[in-house]
């Protein structure tokens, strides 16, 4: 229908389509691959691409990941979210397919689509910021909500890629104009400061833990390893750096306060009547949460200053009583009507917010976010229920999964039946996590294992051992990182298992490992 240099064209504009879609719209995102797909049709050339098929072992292989959901239905019996799962996973099937039988991007070609990818990013980051001050409708009453179109992980891993994009460009692309070189370093800077203070923890711990192999993987050519002992240096007094921090925040969070239970005052100023809690022993910030409350005077200052009445619930769902006595608190105010009084506009905002501690009002700080991960582990080991709480919901969530793997060890629960064998498993042992809180596992590979049991996930390993010394020589820098951000976001994520997920794993590996040639021992982008 068309010549080839249409087809090109029509090639190059489905993949910048798919690129720039990505944090934006996962329309767009199908409609590129629409476009993709018709288009490596309309173009025929069968023989040629069967030839490049039988060429290339490591595309059989990369598909026999989406061969194996094909093979297990056997072991299903809900057909219905099996072939919804075979369609969210389809791009591992045919993303590879159609860049590894398609004719190679040229180098200038990949430059072009990966700039614009890195507009996309950062206009999407630019986007989150509108959002975080407020400038739109959307509430972001917290940092999830400033990815209103991807979830906000998988933005984050997309912002992480998008870095040693940059990164790449800076050391392999040489000599590099003045203003080449700082353009990329303020485009680096701005990201790596939105993934550590705006981001998911999961992106930011992701940035931090593989740079130490990125700078390994780079250091490795001869003439980089003069800088090897600078770098390295440097490297490990980063680390030590953040062991430091790490240790003065649980320092910090861990001191308490020493008061004397026997000794509490018993009546507020104004003559009422104090209620005190020793028997719950919560704290925020060293200060003990429920000594000194007076619910009269609390429930009638507030309701002064908010249209949330005192027994209502906050913009996070809790009720604002305790979100109010936990902000209190922090504050080391009384929970009376002074404490009230003492409280900002700004003060009543955060806690109609479902902020439960002042510290949060500094969003440029990491100590909040380290804070709220010491508090939701002692919660958990007092309390024993991790409703609400994302870190500790997963350690539940692997629980619950771990137990559906002993009932179904050998072969899995099939391709549709991981959902409702979940379901199952919570009913099954009466778990203390809120309906709402009874997710999957959130590890691809503890997922991957449950589906498919241990002769299924056994064929997985052997297959990716298999990829990667197949393309092992077409492993450059971006690529090596992709590896790192996929394979270690599924320690924490179902990453797989969402159409962003399973787009992003199978776009960027086919596009960065099948769509180019790469010559051998190269590392340039």
């Amino acid at each position: 229908m068309f010549n080839s240099q249409i087809h090109r064209y029509i090639y190059i504009f489905a993949t910048v389509l798919i690129l720039v879609a990505f944090p934006f719209s996962p329309f767009l995102l199908s409609l590129g691959q629409f476009i993709l797909a018709g288009n490596w049709l309309l173009e025929s050339e069968f023989k040629r691409k069967w030839q490049k098929f039988k060429e290339n072992k490591g595309i059989f292989l990369f598909i026999s990941f989406y061969l194996i959901h094909v093979i297990w239905l056997f072991n299903t019996k809900n057909f219905e979210y099996a072939f919804h799962d075979l369609k969210i996973k389809l791009p591992i099937f045919s993303l590879p397919l159609i860049y590894g039988t398609s004719v190679p991007l040229k180098k200038s070609e990949l430059k072009l689509v990966l700039h614009l990818f890195i507009a996309s990013a950062i206009l999407a980051t630019l986007w989150s910021i509108v959002i975080y001050f407020g400038l739109t409708s959307i509430q972001a009453s917290d940092n999830r909500k400033l990815s209103p179109f991807i979830s906000h992980i998988r933005f984050s891993l997309l912002l992480v890629l998008t870095v040693y994009i940059i990164v790449s460009f800076l050391i392999y692309n040489k000599p590099l104009k003045y203003f080449h070189s700082y353009y990329y370093l303020g485009l680096l800077a701005w990201l790596i400061f939105f993934l550590l203070f705006f981001s998911a923890l999961t992106g930011a711990f992701i940035l931090l833990f593989i740079t130490p192999f990125a700078l390994i993987f780079w250091l490795r050519s001869k003439e980089n390893r003069k800088y090897s002992v600078w770098t390295l240096s440097a490297l490990v007094s980063i680390m030590v750096l953040f062991s430091i921090y790490t240790t003065l925040a649980y320092t910090r969070y861990s001191n308490r306060e020493i008061i004397d239970l026997n000794k509490l005052e018993t009546h507020t100023v104004n003559g009422n009547k104090y209620f005190h809690y020793p028997e719950n022993i919560d704290y925020e910030n060293s200060q003990r949460v429920w000594i000194y409350v007076c619910e009269k005077e609390l429930r009638d200052e507030w309701n002064k200053k908010s249209e949330i009445e005192y027994y209502g619930k906050d913009k996070k769902g809790q009720f604002i009583r305790t979100t109010l006595v936990r902000y209190l608190t922090s504050l080391g105010y009384r929970k009376d009507s002074v404490g009230i009084s003492n409280l900002t506009t700004e003060d009543i905002r955060l806690i109609e917010s479902g902020i439960t501690n002042y510290i949060n009002k500094n969003k440029l700080s990491l100590y909040p976010r380290i804070y709220q991960l010491f508090w939701e582990i002692d919660s958990y080991k007092r309390y024993g229920n991790p409703s609400g709480h994302s870190f500790t919901q997963r350690i539940e969530y692997v629980k619950n999964a771990c137990r559906v793997i002993q009932r179904h060890f050998w072969l899995g629960t099939g391709t549709g039946d991981v959902n409702d064998e979940i379901k199952l498993q919570y009913k099954l042992d009466h778990s203390i996590l809120a309906a709402k809180w009874q997710l999957r596992a959130h590890n691809q590979y503890i997922t991957l294992f449950l589906s498919f049991g241990l002769v299924g996930f056994t064929l997985i390993v052997v297959i990716f051992i298999l990829l990667l010394r197949n393309i092992r020589n077409n492993i450059d820098f971006i690529s090596f990182v992709l590896f790192l951000i996929v394979f270690l976001s599924m320690l924490n994520e179902d990453t797989l298992e969402t159409q962003a997920g399973a787009n992003f794993f199978a776009f960027f590996f086919s596009l960065l490992i099948f769509a180019r040639k790469i010559p051998k021992q190269s590392n340039e982008t």
